[in-house]
């Protein structure tokens, strides 16, 4: 059966009508990809990657001892890890969470059992098997290895450089045990 120029050009318009609203989150509903004249799509972030999709990730809770073993084994010494959570409030646990959403990495931590809070925000980019975020207050930027397998996400932190020498102590050390005291599951 053949069908004719117009047909396959006006289903052709449909369909990428459902995948662009499906990708930016829309209903996918025939009525909604052929409804009423709205606002185009934004473009797809560079950084959007299947190998790291777009979502939110979060750790469980985390002992203090487990995120300073943490960093003593990444060479910090125990003290000034141990300050560095003091500083953040946390006194027994925390949980982290990150949010990678077009282009933007926010993370959040819970000190003690309470609400998240933001404690960093950067923009990013997938490279391969690392990413790059780079922080949006200041010239500070991380590298990772990421390892993203069955809805779980391992971080490495490969490199952290302020302005383009290596960054403070204290900015690693938070780098260094967040994003490698536990692995961050996917939650949405």
């Amino acid at each position: 059966m053949m069908i004719s120029l117009r047909r396959a050009a006006a289903i052709l318009v449909w369909c990428t009508a459902i995948a662009v609203a499906a990708s930016c989150g829309h209903e996918t509903s025939p009525a909604s990809a052929t409804g009423g004249a709205s606002s185009p799509a934004a473009p797809s972030s560079p950084s959007a990657d299947p190998r790291l999709p777009a979502g939110t990730y979060r750790t469980g809770t985390i002992s203090l001892d487990r995120l300073i073993a943490t960093g003593v084994a990444a060479g910090f010494n125990r003290p000034a890890v141990e300050k560095f959570y003091r500083e953040q409030g946390v006194s027994v646990s925390a949980a982290f969470t990150i949010k990678l959403q077009s282009g933007r990495w926010t993370q959040f931590g819970a000190a003690d059992g309470g609400r998240d809070e933001i404690w960093w925000a950067a923009t990013y980019k997938v490279m391969d098997d690392s990413v790059i975020a780079t922080d949006i207050a200041n010239p500070s930027v991380v590298t990772f290895t990421y390892l993203f397998e069955g809805g779980e996400l391992g971080l490495t932190v490969v490199s952290h450089n302020d302005g383009g020498v290596i960054a403070a102590e204290e900015n690693r050390i938070a780098q260094v045990t967040i994003y490698q005291a536990a692995p961050f599951i996917k939650v949405g």
